[in-house]
């Protein structure tokens, strides 16, 4: 027999029209799921969990933003103005990993990271008191002869925040329009008093006495500036810790707010996956004209080899320090790197000034106390630079670097790009007109290394005083260096299209910058060409494992290394396989979550191949349903960000986990659906039937009144809307 749709609005079939609403929610709950994640127990943190900071591809507008942020649930809780970058708040239950998974692989995001803690660069705990035998080392008396600082000065201490009543600070503090004395960026309100506690604590008040506690009055000690405004800018909380949102923030403010330095006396630890957001907020200082100072940290690290960040930033306004002892020895704490670390400076038991919060104050009389470390090393240059614009107003901030870098005491062992120690007097008398360039920074690779393929090189342009630039060569095994090329003043690239050379092949260049006075010091720059990458890598889940497949591009090879990494750690080495071998079956993968993968090859030589490009692969937890990251649906659309998926993600919370039933099949459907949506996902018929079902239905979720309006139209046709069905019954 034919269905007439108009029985079903009959009452003798009311058990089907009392059943058909949890029909619809079922087929729903099968289209629409989310996947379940899992934190890392016991695992401290090296960021804040439930949030991100997310960057947005120019031209991409406000408005779709916000879009794509609330199809996962997400909230702004943050815009940074004038740098593009928004401050996320995940939903609950969606960890950092898989945000970031989501937000990496949305072709509209330029960058997605974790909002990473840092903290101060803290001193080992070693109370040994000296009388600030740093202003001997530096030759300070030598240049208040010829300044003493200037009132007008800005420096901003983004740390744990400033004692501002203490009487060697107040007179130097800065205020802004409303009488404050900065801002605290980790309670969120106009007080950034030091209430550090960790340690000797007072890391912040010690470090702004050093840059400026007032000299010549009788009390305490005397800064590396009698006069300055000193910026309180609070990112720290009590015990020395913070996020890289809040410095952000503090950077910006800094900036807007007219301070000419930064002193960063913090750290974010090493190798960090990403650290673009700060990034971002050094270029905005440079492109405000602002000299941001950073402490090297205090791990004994080569920063040639290790990131720790903002010290490793390389940045054209940025200077890194590390810190020296009474003798000019390196202090042991000290990281160091003749690529990375500019400059070093007294860092070793250095005595300034003490919070009142802080342990063991008695009272400001006594208020004193020595520490050591980069921390202290920092505002040395700080304070010297600050002296420079004091008697030098209209100098950039690179000229500023360049008289700090020229001028340093040249000490054996430093192992820093000057070579030396900050000298203060020096570095406000130097001739600069009468010396040869600085040395040109951050000598680099610019792109891919590959076989056959011209070599383009970059550089920093660290002086303001070169006229030209001379690359020299030597090919392969040769030890003698030509000259290859000579350029103009202000270069800062080159393109090496000469050498034709081959997988495993050497050559090496030698960068000096140039002008009437003769040469700077050489930069060197060694490259092997690197085996020819493998291509078209690819994951697939399987019973035994993960699968990795890839294309073997060389001959050359003795086999292939395979990385991993999951959510926000480092990619480890997890594996390798022999000669021409293109698959890979990772079956060490524990509990859910997102994995990374990339693969190289290598010889014995050794030679490797730069990484192939990366994919990931998400694993379910087939037991939580704490998620937002959409199975089925996601697979058929191939991104989480669609409109029909927020569409079909409302209707699950409004209805779906608002009933008893509801929400039993969609705890069903956790537990069975992951795998489903990886077949979905891998082939391309499958992708389009679930589509050809799920836009009716989005339809109908949509629009319900059109629904409603045709149900009505059929019944008030319902005579003429039979005989038409009867036409084509007979």
């Amino acid at each position: 027999m034919f269905f007439n749709p108009f029985s079903f609005f009959s009452l003798q079939n009311v058990k089907i029209r009392l059943l058909t609403p949890f029909l619809i929610l079922v087929l729903l709950a099968i289209l629409t799921g989310f996947s379940g994640g899992s934190h890392h127990a016991g695992k401290k943190q090296r960021y804040k969990e439930g949030e991100l900071l997310v960057k947005f591809k120019k031209g991409i507008g406000g408005s779709k933003a916000s879009t794509q942020h609330k199809v996962l649930g997400a909230r702004v809780m943050k815009r940074f103005e004038g740098l593009n970058i928004e401050h996320i708040g995940l939903p609950e239950g969606m960890t950092v990993d898989e945000a970031l998974a989501l937000y990496k692989n949305n072709p509209d995001v330029e960058y997605a990271e974790p909002n990473y803690r840092f903290k101060k660069a803290a001193p080992p705990n070693d109370p040994k008191y000296s009388q600030q035998w740093h202003h001997v080392n530096i030759d300070s008396p030598y240049g208040w002869d010829i300044t003493t600082g200037d009132g007008n000065i800005i420096v901003a201490v983004v740390d744990t925040g400033i004692d501002y009543n203490h009487p060697d600070l107040k007179d130097n503090m800065w205020k802004d329009s409303q009488g404050f004395y900065g801002k605290d960026f980790v309670n969120g309100d106009n007080d950034p008093m030091d209430d550090d506690v960790d340690g000797s604590g007072s890391h912040g008040t010690h470090v702004a006495g050093i840059i400026g506690a007032v000299g010549d009055n009788g009390v305490g000690v005397t800064g590396i500036n009698w006069k300055i405004k000193l910026m309180a800018l609070k990112v720290l909380d009590r015990n020395g810790d913070g996020y890289m949102s809040d410095i952000v923030s503090a950077i910006r403010y800094a900036v807007d707010e007219g301070a000419k330095i930064i002193n960063l006396s913090l750290e974010a630890g090493e190798n960090v996956a990403g650290i673009n957001s700060l990034k971002d907020a050094v270029e905005y200082a440079k492109n405000n004209g602002v000299l941001v100072i950073s402490a090297a940290g205090n791990s004994g690290y080569n920063l040639n080899y290790v990131n720790v960040y903002p010290a490793s930033l390389r940045m054209e306004n940025l200077i890194s320090v590390a810190a020296t002892g009474s003798s000019d020895e390196r202090d042991y704490h000290s990281n160091y790197g003749t690529n990375v670390v500019h400059i070093a400076a007294p860092g070793t038991n250095i005595y300034s000034t003490q919070s009142a919060l802080a342990p063991g104050f008695k009272n400001y009389s006594t208020g004193y106390f020595s520490e050591t470390g980069t921390s202290m090393a920092a505002p040395m240059v700080s304070g010297v630079a600050a002296l420079i614009w004091s008697k030098y107003p209209d100098l950039s901030y690179k000229e500023v670097k360049e008289r700090i870098l020229a001028s340093v005491d040249k000490v054996n062992g430093l192992n820093v790009i000057t070579g030396g120690r900050l000298n203060a007097h020096l570095a406000l008398t130097i001739d600069l007109d009468n010396m040869p360039p600085l040395k040109p920074e951050n000598f680099s690779l610019d792109g891919e290394l590959k076989a056959g393929g011209p070599i383009k090189l970059k550089w920093t342009d660290l002086s303001s005083l070169e006229t030209c630039y001379k690359i020299e060569r030597s090919l392969r095994s040769e030890s003698v260096f030509s000259l290859l090329t000579t350029l103009p003043e202000n270069s800062s690239d080159y393109t090496d299209s000469s050498a034709i050379l081959q997988e495993g092949d050497r050559v090496g260049y030698r960068l000096f910058a140039c002008n009437d006075n003769g040469d700077s010091e050489a930069v060197l720059l060694d490259l092997q060409i690197p085996l020819n990458k493998p291509t078209n890598l690819s994951v697939t889940r399987m019973a035994e494992g993960i699968k990795l497949t890839w294309q073997d591009n060389t001959t050359n090879e003795d086999g292939y290394e395979i990385w991993r990494q999951s959510g926000v750690e480092s990619y480890q080495k997890i594996g390798t396989v022999g000669k021409d071998v293109t698959q890979f079956i990772d079956s060490t993968t524990q509990g859910s979550g997102y994995y990374y993968y990339k693969v190289r090859a290598y010889n014995n030589q050794p030679v490797y191949s730069n990484f192939s490009d990366e994919v990931f692969i998400s694993l379910v937890s087939s037991k939580s349903t704490s998620n937002k990251n959409c199975f089925i649906a996601t697979a058929a659309y191939g991104t989480p960000f669609h409109t029909h998926i927020d569409v079909l993600r409302q209707f699950r919370d409004r209805y779906l986990l608002t009933n008893g039933f509801g929400r039993i099949f969609v705890e069903f459907y956790y537990n069975y659906s992951p795998a489903v949506a990886q077949v979905v996902a891998h082939n391309l018929l499958l992708r389009i039937l679930v589509l050809i079902m799920l836009v009716p239905v989005v339809f109908v979720i949509k629009y319900p009144y059109l629904l409603l309006l045709l149900a009505i139209f059929l019944m008030l046709h319902r005579q003429k809307t039979r005989r038409f069905l009867s036409s084509f019954r007979n």
